[in-house]
Parts: C-alpha cells; sequence; structure tokens
C-alpha cells in the first residue's frame, strides 16, 4: 500500500505537468499579444516583452521536456549512453545543451535589439500612441505568473525538486518584466510629458533579459556541468527573499501536516 508521501508526490507529479503546458501556452498567448498591441500602439516596450515571451516559449518547452521525459537521472544516462551509440535517439543531452546555448544566444541578441530600439526612440523623441494595453498585459502577466510561481515552489518543495525550483525562479523572472512593463506604462499613461518613459522601460526590459541571456550560455558552455532544463534561473535563486520564506512556510506546512497524518493513524 502507498504511503500517504507516495501518493502526494504522484498527485503533484501530474499537477506540475499541468502548470509545465500552461506555461508554455501561456508565453504564446502573452508573446503574440504583446507583439500585435505593441505594433499598432506604437508602444515599443510591451513590443520588447512580446518578443521576450516567444523566446521564453523555446526556454519553457525545455524545461517541460527535461521535466516530463527526463526525470529520473537513470533514464537521462539510458538515453545518452544510446546517442553516443545510434543516432537513433531524438534528444540527446548535448543536443539539449545545444538549443540552451542557442536560447541564450537569442536572449542576448534580443538584449541588443531592445536597447538600440529604445535608445533610438530617446534620440528621435518618439513617443508611443499609448501604453494601455501595456498596463492591460503586464497587469494581466502579473497575476498569473504569480499563480504560477506559488503552485511550482509548492511543487518543488512536494517532490524535492531543483529543476522545479529553476523554472520557479524563471517565473519569478517574468513576474519582474511583467512589473517593469506594467509600472513603465503607468507612469507614461499619467504623465505624457514623459515621453522617455516607454523607450528607457525597453531598455532596462532588455538589460534585464540581456542578464537572463548570459546565465543562460555560462550555463549551457560548460559540458561538465550541464544537467538540462533552460539554465537561465539557478535553482539557488530562489533560495532568497521571497522565494527562501514561501519555501521555508511550505516546509513547516509539509511537516505539520505530515505529524498529523501520523497523529491520525
Amino acid at each position: 500500500k502507498d504511503s500517504p508521501q507516495a501518493r502526494l508526490e504522484r498527485k503533484w507529479t501530474k499537477i506540475v505537468a499541468i502548470f509545465l503546458y500552461i506555461t508554455v501556452v501561456w508565453n504564446v498567448i502573452e508573446g503574440a499579444s504583446s507583439i500585435y498591441f505593441g505594433y499598432i500602439s506604437d508602444d515599443i516596450s510591451l513590443f520588447s516583452f512580446g518578443i521576450d515571451s516567444l523566446i521564453e516559449v523555446l526556454s519553457a518547452s525545455l524545461v517541460l521536456y527535461h521535466m516530463l521525459c527526463k526525470a529520473s537521472s537513470a533514464q537521462r544516462q539510458a538515453i545518452n549512453a544510446k546517442s553516443r551509440s545510434s543516432k537513433s535517439a531524438l534528444f540527446s543531452l548535448e543536443t539539449e545543451r545545444k538549443l540552451t546555448l542557442f536560447i541564450g544566444c537569442l536572449l542576448v541578441l534580443f538584449c541588443l535589439f531592445a536597447c538600440c530600439g529604445g535608445i533610438f526612440r530617446i534620440v528621435q523623441r518618439t513617443p508611443p500612441k499609448n501604453t494601455v494595453f501595456g498596463i492591460v498585459i503586464g497587469a494581466v502577466c502579473i497575476v498569473a505568473m504569480c499563480i504560477l510561481w506559488y503552485f511550482k515552489m509548492k511543487a518543488s518543495v512536494i517532490l524535492n525538486s531543483s529543476a522545479l525550483a529553476s523554472d520557479a525562479a524563471c517565473s519569478m523572472g517574468c513576474i519582474k518584466l511583467s512589473t517593469v512593463l506594467c509600472l513603465g506604462s503607468v507612469v507614461y499613461e499619467i504623465w505624457h510629458t514623459l515621453w522617455w518613459v516607454d523607450a528607457a522601460t525597453a531598455i532596462l526590459i532588455g538589460l534585464m533579459v540581456g542578464v537572463e541571456g548570459y546565465e543562460t550560455i555560462k550555463n549551457a558552455k560548460n559540458k561538465e556541468t550541464f544537467q538540462g532544463g533552460c539554465g537561465c534561473c539557478s535553482a539557488a535563486d530562489s533560495g532568497h527573499g521571497l522565494a527562501k520564506y514561501v519555501r521555508t512556510k511550505l516546509q513547516k506546512q509539509m511537516q505539520l501536516e505530515h505529524l498529523t497524518e501520523i497523529y491520525n493513524q
């Protein structure tokens, strides 16, 4: 008979799969809508945010693949052994590393695009038509990603998964970008005289993504230490600030529930 912990882990493994699929679908919708509304409203910060979201689809897809298809080290070793002896392996660790490196390069190129675009707007003194769409999309993204972040954190505690902790850290990164977009859009919508705010927001988003791209490349360059996943966020990021507080609360809650089950038995 399965223990309560085993049943809990099996339940949350299924929940995690659902949330990972939701993350990928959400990034597609978020990216497409941001690019469209950013284009029609001449809002470069929203447009830049959308491009980053579409790049993140590749990153999130790698995490999804890593979590669902490469869950155990034994499975990963078997696949890698097969890839060395045959060309029939679909997705070896080395292939995943190269794709991760490619994603990192895309993020760095996006950083250059966003920064150059923002600087060009400042030089030309070109304001957006409006930033209402940026406010709406930014606010919706903050709420949605906060929900995903919390449940990914909870799942990482229950399943004791560093990969999930890393993915939760990526969701926190999306929350920060959404906050920057939303605040920048609100400031311009209130004070139209600050015509440069939208361009400055685009530059800030670009720099934040550039740091993410640098971390991704640094992680993927080392063949010896690369363990799969998107590589843009370290599980160690979940060991500080709000993430540390939430993780500690969840761990205490789990311990209390476990003691309650033992007492009831």
